[in-house]
């Protein structure tokens, strides 16, 4: 996992998403050194967990977490290898995003918390509307995906962006369900072993 923050909301998500699947390494992007509660981490877990610059968090990660509060993208999505998941909680500003238009472009699907509060409120979506690196049809309600028989990712290639407004325990659910059905498809095909 490559994670970007490491502030509260970020070691809350490191320790629940690590909890809940289990990562080999974990790669952490911060503006502050960082480098004691990485090493806080490493021992508490018994894997990997390291500070690094964001081009070596992005590059291998199966999934990409951004927890920041920046308006300015945080990575090139050039760097994401086919298959990542991108789950963007920080900043949930119109004028403001996480992602660059490159990752956008290269989302094959955009899940969001509630479709009418995103198109207003998160920066990733309406300025990716606005810039044509989305289009509508991409873009789901989490509920809806929840609640119907349609897999959220269509092959093992996709590129998965999921966009948080808010719900914090939704960015959670999202990113447990995402890693199971790369799991599962992994188990269904030998592939390398992942490095983030």
């Amino acid at each position: 996992m490559a994670l970007f923050g490491l502030g509260i909301q970020g070691r809350t998500h490191l320790e629940a998403l690590h909890e809940t699947m289990g990562f080999s390494e974990i790669a952490v992007v911060d503006t502050a050194d960082v480098s004691q509660a990485c090493e806080m981490f490493c021992a508490r877990y018994g894997i990997a967990v390291r500070q690094v610059s964001p081009q070596e968090a992005v590059t291998g990660a199966d999934l990409v977490v951004t927890v920041t509060r920046s308006k300015q993208p945080l990575f090139d999505g050039a760097w994401l290898q086919r298959g990542a998941a991108i789950c963007a909680v920080g900043t949930s500003l119109p004028g403001g995003t996480e992602i660059d238009q490159v990752s956008r472009a290269r989302s094959d699907r955009v899940i969001v918390e509630w479709k009418p509060q995103s198109l207003v409120e998160a920066g990733e979506i309406v300025i990716g509307l606005a810039d044509k690196s989305l289009d509508i049809s991409q873009i789901s309600d989490l509920p809806e995906l929840l609640g119907s028989r349609e897999p959220w990712r269509r092959s093992p290639e996709e590129i998965i962006l999921f966009k948080a407004v808010g719900v914090g325990l939704s960015d959670l659910v999202a990113a447990r369900r995402v890693v199971q059905n790369m799991r599962s498809q992994a188990m269904a095909q030998p592939a390398a072993a992942s490095q983030y």
